[in-house]
């Protein structure tokens, strides 16, 4: 119970501002909370590689990303990845002027 990951995948949306787009949900952090090694790990349908960005990086982060609140009252959080350069990736931090580089998060899936 000492490691714990969150999984969620992206197809590419090619009309967007955005190729991927993920929610990452309050229940997701309250579980990766509980453990020692914690990753959010952001698949994209269309590469041979994932983004597995440890809990405690993500969290610093959370309030400068855009939220949506449901019908039901549910917020959670929007995690865009954009391609900065050919192969180069990064995290929209929507509320402010910067982005986070995803390249040392990224990992082989072959």
């Amino acid at each position: 119970r000492t490691a714990r990951a969150v999984i969620t995948l992206s197809k590419h949306y090619s009309q967007k501002t955005y190729p991927y787009w993920y929610a990452y949900h309050p229940q997701w952090d309250e579980f990766l909370e509980q453990g020692h090694h914690s990753l959010v790990v952001l698949g994209c349908m269309d590469m041979p590689y994932a983004f597995a960005i440890p809990r405690d990086v993500l969290v610093k982060y959370l309030d400068n990303l855009n939220t949506t609140t449901t019908a039901a009252d549910r917020t959670y959080w929007h995690l865009h990845i954009v391609e900065e350069k050919p192969a180069r990736f990064s995290l929209v931090l929507s509320r402010t002027d910067e982005n986070l580089d995803l390249m040392p998060y990224r990992i082989s899936l072959r």
